[in-house]
């Protein structure tokens, strides 16, 4: 990689992982103003929104790359997109922890359960939809890339009910 697409892979990253923190802090700021009005299904919709930004944020992020330059390797796609999802996700709950200590705002939890869990599923989620985005760009067959994307998807189905 020339020193340019290195320089334009940081920048492109730094700019999600902005975008990201600042969205899933805000999904979490709509939650605390919705937790009284509907209380229970308040961490449904953070969750259901926090899901769209990362999904949103880093196919932007994926998509601006590959427009800029088509002949990015799969790989540095893919690795572009599980930095801006787990940085992304790493600053929101920096800023989070900043806005929880300068404010007497409580947010609801993003997700249930331990800390670790929400770490494994945020870093399962960036490697399947870095994955499946980098598929969807790299591949020039519909067909492939859509029975790549099925088998992926079958695959996280049936890891995803072994789990439970």
């Amino acid at each position: 990689m020339t020193k340019s697409e290195i320089s334009l892979l940081f920048r492109a990253v730094l700019f999600g992982i902005t975008l990201t923190a600042i969205g899933l802090v805000s999904a979490q700021i709509v939650g605390y103003f919705l937790q009284n009005a509907i209380p229970g299904v308040v961490g449904k919709i953070v969750i259901g929104l926090s899901l769209f930004v990362l999904w949103l944020v880093h196919g932007g992020v994926l998509r601006s790359l590959y427009r800029s330059d088509a002949d990015i390797g799969f790989f540095w796609l893919w690795l572009s997109g599980i930095a801006t999802i787990l940085g992304g996700t790493a600053a929101a709950w920096l800023l989070r922890n900043i806005l929880l200590k300068a404010t007497n705002l409580s947010f609801p939890e993003m997700t249930e359960g331990s800390t670790a869990q929400s770490v494994y599923f945020v870093t399962g989620l960036a490697f399947a939809l870095a994955l499946i985005t980098a598929i969807n760009l790299k591949v020039k067959i519909r067909f492939l890339g859509n029975f790549l994307e099925f088998i992926l998807l079958v695959v996280a189905v049936f890891w995803l009910l072994r789990l439970i």
